[in-house]
C-alpha cells in the first residue's frame, strides 16, 4: 500500500507544471500541493530538489512542461531560457516519452525564433535538428 502511494506522489511530481498551469489559468493559487508526504510548496522548488537529487525524469517533465506552456502564451524569451536549462540538464540522456514532445516544441520555438531573433541562422539550425531528430525516430 505505501508502495502504491509513492508511486502517486511520484506522478503527480512529474505533473506539478500541467498542474501549475491550470491552477494559474483557473485564477487560484499556484502552490496548492496538498499531499502530506510532500514538503515542497511550489513548482520551482520540485525542480529545484529534482536536478539536486538527480530525479532526471522529473525535471525533463517540468522543463517540456514550462516549453510547453510558454511557446502556448507566447512567451518565447521564456520558452528560450528553458531551453537552455533542459539541454544542460539531459544533455545526451535515452529517448524519454517527454523528449518527443520537448523536441517537437524546440522546433516550434526554434523556427519563431528563427524569425524574428538576430541570430537566426542558429535558431534555423536547432529547428533543423530537430525535424532531423523526427525523421530519425
Amino acid at each position: 500500500k505505501e508502495m502504491i502511494r509513492l508511486n502517486q506522489v511520484q506522478s503527480l511530481l512529474e505533473h506539478s507544471s500541467i498542474h501549475n498551469m491550470v491552477l494559474q489559468l483557473a485564477g487560484g493559487d499556484d502552490t496548492a500541493f496538498d499531499f502530506p508526504e510532500i514538503s515542497f510548496k511550489s513548482e520551482d522548488e520540485v525542480l529545484d530538489e529534482a536536478e539536486s537529487s538527480g530525479k532526471i525524469v522529473i525535471a525533463n517533465s517540468i522543463y517540456t512542461n514550462r516549453v510547453m506552456r510558454a511557446f502556448f502564451f507566447r512567451n518565447y524569451n521564456y520558452a528560450k531560457d528553458m531551453t537552455k536549462k533542459y539541454a544542460a540538464l539531459v544533455g545526451n540522456e535515452s529517448l524519454r516519452f517527454q523528449t518527443i514532445f520537448y523536441v517537437f516544441y524546440e522546433g516550434l520555438l526554434a523556427f519563431r525564433l528563427a524569425r524574428t531573433e538576430a541570430d537566426r541562422e542558429h535558431w534555423r539550425l536547432i529547428g533543423q535538428k530537430s525535424i532531423n531528430t523526427y525523421q530519425t525516430w
